[in-house]
Protein backbone atom coordinates (compact mmCIF):
# COMPACT_ATOMS: atom_id res chain seq x y z
CA UNK A 1 0.00 0.00 0.00
CA UNK A 2 1.36 3.42 -0.99
CA UNK A 3 0.99 6.47 1.23
CA UNK A 4 1.26 10.21 0.78
CA UNK A 5 0.95 13.61 2.45
CA UNK A 6 -2.42 15.31 2.06
CA UNK A 7 -3.78 18.67 3.20
CA UNK A 8 -7.31 17.91 4.42
CA UNK A 9 -8.19 21.53 5.17
CA UNK A 10 -6.64 24.77 6.33
CA UNK A 11 -3.73 23.76 8.58
CA UNK A 12 -4.77 20.08 8.55
CA UNK A 13 -2.17 17.51 7.47
CA UNK A 14 -2.66 13.77 7.18
CA UNK A 15 -0.78 10.72 5.89
CA UNK A 16 -3.19 8.79 3.67
CA UNK A 17 -2.82 5.33 2.19
CA UNK A 18 -3.89 4.61 -1.38
CA UNK A 19 -3.80 1.90 -4.03
CA UNK A 20 -1.68 2.57 -7.11
CA UNK A 21 -3.61 0.18 -9.29
CA UNK A 22 -2.33 -1.56 -12.40
CA UNK A 23 0.68 -0.08 -14.21
CA UNK A 24 -0.28 1.36 -17.61
CA UNK A 25 1.83 0.31 -20.61
CA UNK A 26 3.18 3.87 -21.09
CA UNK A 27 3.97 4.53 -17.39
CA UNK A 28 6.77 3.70 -15.01
CA UNK A 29 6.42 2.73 -11.37
CA UNK A 30 8.70 4.79 -9.14
CA UNK A 31 9.51 4.53 -5.44
CA UNK A 32 10.33 7.81 -3.73
CA UNK A 33 13.74 8.42 -2.17
CA UNK A 34 13.46 12.10 -1.13
CA UNK A 35 11.10 15.01 -1.67
CA UNK A 36 11.67 18.70 -1.00
CA UNK A 37 9.01 21.01 0.41
CA UNK A 38 8.41 24.16 -1.59
CA UNK A 39 8.02 26.22 1.56
CA UNK A 40 6.52 29.30 -0.09
CA UNK A 41 3.97 27.63 -2.34
CA UNK A 42 3.03 24.83 0.04
CA UNK A 43 2.74 27.26 2.94
CA UNK A 44 0.29 29.36 0.94
CA UNK A 45 -1.73 26.24 0.09
CA UNK A 46 -1.75 24.80 3.62
CA UNK A 47 -2.70 28.02 5.37
CA UNK A 48 -5.01 29.32 2.63
CA UNK A 49 -3.01 32.52 2.26
CA UNK A 50 -4.75 33.48 -0.95
CA UNK A 51 -7.70 35.53 -2.10
CA UNK A 52 -10.91 34.15 -3.66
CA UNK A 53 -10.74 33.97 -7.44
CA UNK A 54 -6.97 33.62 -7.65
CA UNK A 55 -5.24 30.71 -9.38
CA UNK A 56 -4.41 29.35 -5.90
CA UNK A 57 -8.12 29.40 -5.06
CA UNK A 58 -8.93 27.39 -8.19
CA UNK A 59 -6.04 24.97 -7.62
CA UNK A 60 -6.25 24.21 -3.88
CA UNK A 61 -9.28 21.99 -3.34
CA UNK A 62 -9.27 19.78 -0.25
CA UNK A 63 -8.27 17.04 0.11
CA UNK A 64 -5.18 18.52 -1.58
CA UNK A 65 -2.20 16.37 -2.51
CA UNK A 66 0.81 18.59 -2.08
CA UNK A 67 4.39 18.86 -3.33
CA UNK A 68 6.28 18.75 -6.64
CA UNK A 69 9.96 17.93 -5.97
CA UNK A 70 10.58 14.15 -5.96
CA UNK A 71 13.66 11.96 -6.39
CA UNK A 72 12.80 8.31 -6.93
CA UNK A 73 13.92 4.88 -8.16
CA UNK A 74 12.31 3.15 -11.12
CA UNK A 75 11.02 -0.20 -9.85
CA UNK A 76 8.94 -1.30 -12.86
CA UNK A 77 8.33 -0.15 -16.45
CA UNK A 78 5.28 -0.47 -18.67
CA UNK A 79 5.44 -2.60 -21.79
CA UNK A 80 5.53 0.42 -24.12
CA UNK A 81 8.14 2.43 -22.19
CA UNK A 82 11.46 3.13 -23.87
CA UNK A 83 14.56 4.80 -22.47
CA UNK A 84 13.95 3.86 -18.82
CA UNK A 85 14.76 0.69 -16.93
CA UNK A 86 14.42 -0.72 -13.46
CA UNK A 87 17.12 0.77 -11.23
CA UNK A 88 17.21 4.20 -12.90
CA UNK A 89 17.19 7.10 -10.45
CA UNK A 90 14.96 9.94 -11.59
CA UNK A 91 13.53 13.34 -10.77
CA UNK A 92 9.93 14.27 -11.49
CA UNK A 93 7.38 16.86 -10.40
CA UNK A 94 4.84 14.79 -8.49
CA UNK A 95 3.34 15.07 -5.02
CA UNK A 96 4.85 13.88 -1.72
CA UNK A 97 4.08 10.15 -1.72
CA UNK A 98 5.93 6.87 -1.29
CA UNK A 99 5.20 5.58 -4.81
CA UNK A 100 3.83 6.80 -8.12
CA UNK A 101 2.87 5.64 -11.59
CA UNK A 102 4.02 8.36 -14.01
CA UNK A 103 4.44 8.94 -17.71
CA UNK A 104 8.03 9.49 -18.78
CA UNK A 105 7.58 12.75 -20.70
CA UNK A 106 8.22 14.74 -17.50
CA UNK A 107 10.85 12.48 -15.93
CA UNK A 108 14.61 13.09 -15.94
CA UNK A 109 17.34 10.59 -15.19
CA UNK A 110 19.75 11.76 -12.49
CA UNK A 111 23.49 11.34 -13.12
CA UNK A 112 25.33 9.15 -10.63
CA UNK A 113 27.48 12.11 -9.59
CA UNK A 114 24.44 14.12 -8.42
CA UNK A 115 23.13 13.17 -4.98
CA UNK A 116 19.46 12.82 -4.02
CA UNK A 117 19.81 15.88 -1.80
CA UNK A 118 21.09 17.91 -4.75
CA UNK A 119 18.64 16.57 -7.31
CA UNK A 120 15.56 17.31 -5.18
CA UNK A 121 16.14 21.03 -5.93
CA UNK A 122 15.39 20.49 -9.62
CA UNK A 123 11.89 22.00 -9.64
CA UNK A 124 12.92 25.09 -7.68
CA UNK A 125 15.95 25.38 -9.94
CA UNK A 126 13.56 25.28 -12.89
CA UNK A 127 11.57 28.17 -11.43
CA UNK A 128 14.76 30.19 -10.90
CA UNK A 129 15.96 29.43 -14.43
CA UNK A 130 12.91 31.03 -16.02
CA UNK A 131 14.41 34.49 -15.50
CA UNK A 132 17.11 33.70 -18.09
CA UNK A 133 14.67 33.39 -20.99
CA UNK A 134 11.35 34.88 -19.92
CA UNK A 135 13.17 37.63 -18.03
CA UNK A 136 15.47 38.44 -20.96
CA UNK A 137 18.66 38.28 -18.91
CA UNK A 138 21.77 39.22 -20.88
CA UNK A 139 25.41 38.28 -20.46
CA UNK A 140 27.06 40.35 -17.72
CA UNK A 141 23.78 42.02 -16.76
CA UNK A 142 23.66 43.79 -13.41
CA UNK A 143 20.75 42.27 -11.52
CA UNK A 144 19.27 43.17 -8.12
CA UNK A 145 17.36 40.36 -6.37
CA UNK A 146 14.81 40.99 -3.63
CA UNK A 147 14.32 37.90 -1.47
CA UNK A 148 16.77 35.07 -0.73
CA UNK A 149 14.35 32.27 0.04
CA UNK A 150 14.53 28.99 -1.92
CA UNK A 151 13.54 30.56 -5.24
CA UNK A 152 15.84 33.54 -4.66
CA UNK A 153 18.70 31.14 -3.90
CA UNK A 154 18.16 29.46 -7.26
CA UNK A 155 17.94 32.81 -9.05
CA UNK A 156 21.29 33.88 -7.56
CA UNK A 157 22.92 30.65 -8.72
CA UNK A 158 21.62 30.77 -12.29
CA UNK A 159 22.60 34.43 -12.67
CA UNK A 160 26.12 33.86 -11.40
CA UNK A 161 26.48 30.84 -13.68
CA UNK A 162 25.37 33.08 -16.55
CA UNK A 163 28.09 35.63 -15.80
CA UNK A 164 25.89 38.34 -14.29
CA UNK A 165 26.82 40.72 -11.51
CA UNK A 166 24.39 40.23 -8.66
CA UNK A 167 23.29 41.85 -5.44
CA UNK A 168 20.63 40.33 -3.20
CA UNK A 169 18.49 41.70 -0.38
CA UNK A 170 16.80 39.92 2.50
CA UNK A 171 15.87 40.61 6.11
CA UNK A 172 17.32 37.29 7.34
CA UNK A 173 21.11 37.02 7.66
CA UNK A 174 21.13 33.23 7.32
CA UNK A 175 19.58 33.46 3.87
CA UNK A 176 22.19 35.97 2.76
CA UNK A 177 24.96 33.73 4.09
CA UNK A 178 23.54 30.88 2.01
CA UNK A 179 23.34 33.08 -1.08
CA UNK A 180 27.00 34.01 -0.58
CA UNK A 181 27.91 30.31 -0.79
CA UNK A 182 27.03 30.55 -4.48
CA UNK A 183 29.60 33.25 -5.17
CA UNK A 184 29.97 37.04 -4.98
CA UNK A 185 26.44 38.39 -4.62
CA UNK A 186 26.94 41.61 -2.62
CA UNK A 187 24.35 40.78 0.08
CA UNK A 188 22.27 43.47 1.75
CA UNK A 189 20.60 42.88 5.11
CA UNK A 190 17.54 45.09 5.34
CA UNK A 191 14.23 46.00 3.75
CA UNK A 192 13.52 46.63 0.08
CA UNK A 193 12.97 50.31 0.93
CA UNK A 194 16.67 50.77 1.70
CA UNK A 195 17.92 48.35 -0.96
CA UNK A 196 17.96 50.89 -3.81
CA UNK A 197 20.77 52.95 -2.25
CA UNK A 198 22.88 49.81 -1.75
CA UNK A 199 22.22 48.70 -5.33
CA UNK A 200 23.44 51.99 -6.77
CA UNK A 201 26.61 51.80 -4.68
CA UNK A 202 27.33 48.26 -5.89
CA UNK A 203 26.60 48.90 -9.57
CA UNK A 204 27.47 52.60 -9.80
CA UNK A 205 23.91 53.36 -10.86
CA UNK A 206 20.49 51.81 -11.21
CA UNK A 207 20.39 48.31 -12.72
CA UNK A 208 18.46 47.25 -15.81
CA UNK A 209 16.87 44.26 -14.04
CA UNK A 210 15.31 43.80 -10.60
CA UNK A 211 13.84 40.43 -9.61
CA UNK A 212 11.18 40.12 -6.91
CA UNK A 213 11.46 36.59 -5.49
CA UNK A 214 9.54 37.22 -2.29
CA UNK A 215 5.94 36.31 -3.04
CA UNK A 216 5.13 39.25 -0.74
CA UNK A 217 2.59 41.45 -2.52
CA UNK A 218 3.67 44.66 -0.80
CA UNK A 219 7.29 44.31 -1.97
CA UNK A 220 6.37 44.74 -5.64
CA UNK A 221 5.50 48.45 -5.63
CA UNK A 222 8.65 49.26 -3.65
CA UNK A 223 10.79 47.28 -6.09
CA UNK A 224 9.54 49.39 -9.01
CA UNK A 225 11.70 52.34 -7.93
CA UNK A 226 14.96 50.36 -8.08
CA UNK A 227 15.60 49.75 -11.83
CA UNK A 228 16.80 52.44 -14.19
CA UNK A 229 14.54 54.17 -16.72
CA UNK A 230 13.11 51.61 -19.17
CA UNK A 231 14.36 48.80 -16.93
CA UNK A 232 12.33 45.80 -15.84
CA UNK A 233 11.00 44.31 -12.63
CA UNK A 234 10.66 40.54 -12.98
CA UNK A 235 8.03 38.92 -10.76
CA UNK A 236 9.34 35.48 -9.88
CA UNK A 237 7.75 35.06 -6.44
CA UNK A 238 4.13 33.90 -6.63
CA UNK A 239 1.75 35.66 -4.24
CA UNK A 240 -1.67 34.53 -3.11
CA UNK A 241 -2.87 38.15 -2.95
CA UNK A 242 -2.11 39.69 -6.37
CA UNK A 243 -4.72 42.43 -5.86
CA UNK A 244 -2.33 43.93 -3.30
CA UNK A 245 0.42 44.37 -5.90
CA UNK A 246 0.12 48.00 -6.93
CA UNK A 247 1.70 49.88 -9.81
CA UNK A 248 3.55 53.14 -9.14
CA UNK A 249 4.29 56.16 -11.36
CA UNK A 250 7.62 54.49 -12.26
CA UNK A 251 5.76 52.39 -14.83
CA UNK A 252 4.40 55.38 -16.74
CA UNK A 253 6.87 58.19 -16.08
CA UNK A 254 10.08 56.13 -16.24
CA UNK A 255 8.98 53.35 -18.56
CA UNK A 256 9.72 50.59 -16.06
CA UNK A 257 8.30 47.32 -17.39
CA UNK A 258 6.87 44.42 -15.40
CA UNK A 259 7.55 40.87 -16.52
CA UNK A 260 6.06 37.79 -14.88
CA UNK A 261 7.97 34.50 -14.76
CA UNK A 262 6.44 31.15 -13.79
CA UNK A 263 7.42 27.48 -13.91
CA UNK A 264 4.83 27.02 -16.66
CA UNK A 265 6.59 29.44 -19.03
CA UNK A 266 8.33 26.76 -21.04
CA UNK A 267 9.35 27.26 -24.67
CA UNK A 268 10.66 24.87 -27.35
CA UNK A 269 14.17 26.11 -26.47
CA UNK A 270 13.83 26.14 -22.68
CA UNK A 271 11.67 23.36 -21.32
CA UNK A 272 11.57 21.11 -18.27
CA UNK A 273 13.76 18.22 -19.40
CA UNK A 274 16.37 20.57 -20.89
CA UNK A 275 16.43 22.67 -17.71
CA UNK A 276 16.86 19.57 -15.53
CA UNK A 277 19.77 18.39 -17.65
CA UNK A 278 21.40 21.83 -17.60
CA UNK A 279 21.01 21.98 -13.82
CA UNK A 280 22.63 18.55 -13.46
CA UNK A 281 25.49 19.57 -15.78
CA UNK A 282 26.14 22.76 -13.82
CA UNK A 283 25.92 20.88 -10.52
CA UNK A 284 28.47 18.33 -11.70
CA UNK A 285 30.83 21.04 -12.92
CA UNK A 286 30.50 23.00 -9.67
CA UNK A 287 29.09 26.09 -11.39
CA UNK A 288 25.85 25.65 -9.43
CA UNK A 289 25.97 24.28 -5.90
CA UNK A 290 23.19 23.65 -3.40
CA UNK A 291 25.63 22.80 -0.64
CA UNK A 292 24.39 24.19 2.67
CA UNK A 293 20.81 24.73 1.50
CA UNK A 294 19.26 21.57 2.95
CA UNK A 295 18.56 22.58 6.53
CA UNK A 296 15.92 20.22 7.94
CA UNK A 297 15.29 16.51 7.30
CA UNK A 298 12.08 14.76 8.34
CA UNK A 299 10.58 11.33 7.90
CA UNK A 300 7.22 11.35 6.08
CA UNK A 301 5.38 10.40 9.26
CA UNK A 302 6.75 13.62 10.79
CA UNK A 303 4.94 15.76 8.19
CA UNK A 304 2.99 17.74 10.78
CA UNK A 305 6.20 18.84 12.48
CA UNK A 306 7.79 19.69 9.13
CA UNK A 307 4.94 21.94 8.02
CA UNK A 308 4.66 23.48 11.48
CA UNK A 309 8.27 24.55 11.01
CA UNK A 310 7.45 26.16 7.65
CA UNK A 311 4.66 28.13 9.31
CA UNK A 312 6.08 29.07 12.70
CA UNK A 313 9.84 29.33 12.10
CA UNK A 314 10.29 29.69 8.38
CA UNK A 315 13.07 32.26 8.73
CA UNK A 316 15.21 29.54 10.34
CA UNK A 317 14.83 27.20 7.38
CA UNK A 318 15.76 26.79 3.74
CA UNK A 319 15.55 23.27 2.32
CA UNK A 320 13.05 21.21 4.34
CA UNK A 321 12.84 17.70 2.96
CA UNK A 322 11.37 14.27 3.53
CA UNK A 323 13.56 11.17 3.57
CA UNK A 324 11.43 8.28 2.26
CA UNK A 325 14.41 5.91 2.12
CA UNK A 326 14.08 5.05 5.80
CA UNK A 327 10.30 4.78 6.07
Amino acid sequence: MAFGIVFQGKGLIEINEFELGELSPDHIHIQTRTSLISTGTEGICLNRLFDPGTHFDRWVQYPFKTGYCVVADVVAVGSQVQGFKVGDRVFTRVVHASEHHVKTDRVSKIPAEVSDEQAQWCALAMIGSMILHAGDIRLQDEVAIVGAGPVGQMAVRWLLAAGCKVTVCDTVQMRLDMASLAGPCHPFLGSVDAFGTHVEKVFGGKPRVVIDCTGNATVFERALSIPRNYGVVVLLGDTGTPANQHLTPDVLTRGVRVHGCHISHETPDWHELKIHQRFFDLAQSGRISVDGLNTHRFLPREAQAAYRLTTDRRSETMGIWFDWRTG
